[in-house]
């Protein structure tokens, strides 16, 4: 870790976070391999804990290059993860082929020294351990950019608005068809009551005549009847002609 013999915890800690962030797997530094950075994690796991340190420093024991692995801290292995995406999608840290260094910008501050411009990696007591301040927001992953949201939102809009007033147009020539089969019906229906009643009502008017000559007839009849009993008299009687004498 290119570390003095004397360094301290707090020194050890910010040379392994500056390691770590050109030596994790997922930067785009030419060093940067499962290999080196298994091995920088193993260093780091000797040199942190003052135990094993002090037994390394006297004895050299505890440091075997052949026996490191890829298993890492699973807590350092997301945060490094975590702060290299970070960098990638803000621009920054980025490996120049050319210069066979970083470019020298101010994206690319985020991977020495602070945004405000200073040098320096920054304490490990900082509640952040080395890192930029958590970025505000939900954490998501953003799906589409926001115009692009924006214009979906849009064409769905009106695409719910024209099918609306399609069924609305259709809704009322329905309700306009539906009047009109109405009115035909209804006329049709007195067009009919008309017939029946001219109709019945004639056929009622001959019923109505014919019992009015019916009753004339009748009285006729009895009138006749009763001048004929009125012109005959009352019948005379006989008597025998003896009884005269």
């Amino acid at each position: 870790m290119a570390l003095d013999r004397s360094a301290t915890q707090q020194e050890v800690k910010q040379q392994y976070y500056k390691l770590a962030l050109l030596l994790h797997p997922d930067s785009s530094h030419p060093s940067s391999s499962p290999d080196h950075f298994a091995m920088l994690n193993k260093a780091y796991n000797l040199l942190s804990k003052q135990s094993s340190r002090s037994a390394f420093l006297k004895t050299g024991y505890g440091w075997d290059v052949s026996s490191t692995s890829g298993g890492t801290q699973s807590w350092s292995d997301s945060l490094m993860r975590a702060e290299i995406a970070r960098r990638r999608s803000g621009g920054t840290a980025a490996w120049d082929s050319a210069t066979r260094g970083y470019r020298d910008s101010d994206a690319g501050r985020g991977a020495w020294g602070g945004f405000d411009g200073s040098q320096g990696w920054r304490p490990y007591e900082d509640p952040s351990k080395g890192f930029s301040p958590p970025m505000s927001g939900s954490g998501e992953e953003r799906y589409m950019s926001n115009p692009r949201f924006l214009a979906v939102v849009g064409v769905a809009s009106a695409v719910i608005a024209w099918v609306h007033w399609h069924r609305l147009g259709y809704a009322a020539e329905t309700h306009r068809d539906m009047l009109d089969k109405q009115n035909i019906d209804a006329a049709r229906a007195l067009a009919q009551a008309r017939y029946e009643a001219a109709t019945f009502g004639q056929v009622r008017r001959e019923q109505i005549r014919r019992r009015v000559r019916e009753a004339e007839v009748l009285k006729e009849l009895e009138k006749a009847e009763q001048g004929h009993i009125a012109t005959a008299g009352p019948p005379t009687t006989a008597y025998p002609s003896s009884n005269r004498e």
